[in-house]
């Protein structure tokens, strides 16, 4: 039979349409086939509901062969229970098994078995899951003469719910001089732990392979976020790969590909390659049972991680530059913000926060100078105002004696002010923030203020009616000092 006798028949990807469906029955490509079917929008046919083929070819060292194929479609895929049979003379092949939506599911059962004798000369049993080995494995074959490698082979294990292989495997054969051989294999979930090969008469261990110490090391230290491990100091992950074992690859790829498993005989089997089209079940997926230990950079969650911390560490370093640039130009509130966003994309990251604290440090400076810059301000102003009207001696409303001592107490004020604080007089009025300290401000606005007291105390005596007696003791000083301390002492007691 064909291969390319099915391709058209299989996987479909078009939805069924609302149109009427029409049956089919006559020839169809070597043989003869009766299904139902509809008409997509583009005119083709699409196959639905049950499919029978008949037809009869000629199988290598079977000579005749009736085939016969039955199974169902929906929507033009693969649906529920399908079957073959090669039927020869002496030799009767059966496939069976079921599909969901286009997809192999459940136990399928490959026969091959003498009609005469009601022996099996070869009897698989494969689970699957959408596409996909899972669960128990089996292969049994005795042909009735020795041609090729084998005169007897059986395998049995079984594969996890991703399809690798897992647990124990088991392969037993007679090769072509009737020796017998059991090979037995251990995987923790496509992992190979332990191999072995002996001679059954003899117990001679042929090959040996021991990683259960790395595999059992992978899976006690994995994390079960990423599937990453660390293994012997280095971070690893795991990798796809496909079957490299020569009988498991062979027995595996009869399942998924047109050409026949070839184990060295002429009893491969042919029911596969009558229902199974390239592409059905995809061998790269279907056929990658096994992991391989690689560096975990190499894998994709690798790196997607490594471009992930690439992307982190651009994005912070970013902010850091321009926060930085923020706190040499003393915006020290934007670098704050930036700092802290840094710090939320890389938490263990000690520079931003060094740097915020010294921003909110300086921040906290700028903002004191500023607070002191507008009190001096107006202190200043105050003073300005209220020494214009105090060098006036109209202003003193005829008390002389008050005005000549307070044009001493405030002449030697104003000049002790102007030169205590003439550095920060200057920074002030050229408002160079930097030169300034908090400290020289507080000092400065301390002794502005001593200044404006001292006003607001002789403007109080000047609007008090009775100061004789203050006025005569007033006449007599000339010491600053002294008529600061009589004009305190006096509006003091009446303030």
């Amino acid at each position: 039979m064909k291969p390319a006798i099915f391709l058209v028949l299989l996987f479909g990807s078009l939805s069924l349409h609302a149109q009427q469906l029409m049956g089919y029955s006559g020839p169809f490509e070597t043989g003869n086939a009766q299904y139902q079917y509809f008409e997509n929008d583009q005119g083709q046919r699409m196959f639905q509901g049950k499919f029978s083929y008949t037809d009869t070819i000629v199988v290598p060292g079977r000579d005749s062969c009736k085939v016969n194929v039955t199974g169902s479609y929906q929507n033009n895929k693969k649906n529920l229970a399908w079957a073959v049979t090669v039927k020869s003379t002496d030799l009767n092949e059966t496939i069976i098994g079921q599909y969901s939506k286009g997809e192999k599911t459940g136990v399928w059962t490959h026969r091959l078995s003498n009609t005469n004798t009601q022996t099996d000369l070869k009897l698989v049993q494969a689970s699957f899951f959408k596409n996909r080995f899972r669960g128990n494995f089996s292969y049994a074959f005795t042909p009735e003469e020795t041609e090729g490698k084998y005169r007897s082979l059986t395998i049995k294990g079984k594969f996890d719910s991703q399809g690798k292989f897992d647990g124990d495997w088991v392969i037993d054969y007679l090769d072509k001089d009737s020796v017998a051989f059991q090979e037995q294999l251990s995987f923790q979930h496509g992992m190979l732990a332990m191999r072995s090969l002996r001679n059954i008469a003899t117990t001679e261990v042929l090959e040996q392979e021991d990683h259960a110490e790395a595999v059992n090391s992978f899976f006690s230290n994995m994390n079960r976020m990423d599937s990453s491990s660390t293994v012997a100091g280095q971070r690893v992950g795991l990798k796809h790969a496909p079957v490299t074992h020569p009988v498991l690859k062979s027995v595996m790829q009869s399942w998924v590909e047109l050409q026949n498993a070839s184990i060295g005989n002429t009893y491969n089997a042919t029911a596969p390659s009558a229902i199974i089209r390239q592409g059905e079940m995809p061998a790269i997926a279907a056929l990658q049972a096994r992991y391989e230990v690689i560096d975990w950079w190499q894998t994709p969650k690798g790196k997607a991680e490594k471009a992930e911390k690439e992307r982190i560490q651009k994005a912070y370093d970013n902010k850091v530059s321009q926060a930085d640039e923020q706190l040499k130009m003393k915006n020290y509130s934007n670098s704050i913000r930036l700092y802290k966003e840094a710090l939320a994309l890389k938490k263990e990251e000690t520079y931003p926060k060094e740097k915020i604290k010294e921003a909110e440090e300086l921040l906290a400076i700028q903002k004191k100078k500023e607070s002191l810059n507008k009190s001096i301000t107006a202190e200043v102003k105050t003073f300005k105002e209220n020494d214009k009207k105090m060098k006036d001696e109209a202003f003193f409303k005829g008390k002389k004696h008050l005005f000549s001592a307070s044009t001493i107490l405030f002449d030697h004020l104003r000049k002790s002010m102007l030169s205590d604080h003439r550095e920060t007089r200057t920074n002030l009025q050229r408002q160079d923030m930097e030169a300034l300290t908090v400290g020289a401000m507080e000092s400065y606005l301390k002794d502005v203020r001593t200044v404006t007291d001292m006003q607001k105390r002789v403007m109080k005596l000047v609007i008090t009616e009775d100061t004789k007696d203050i006025e005569k003791e007033l006449k007599k000083m000339d010491d600053p000092t002294q008529i600061m301390q009589r004009i305190k002492g006096e509006s003091g007691q009446k303030l």
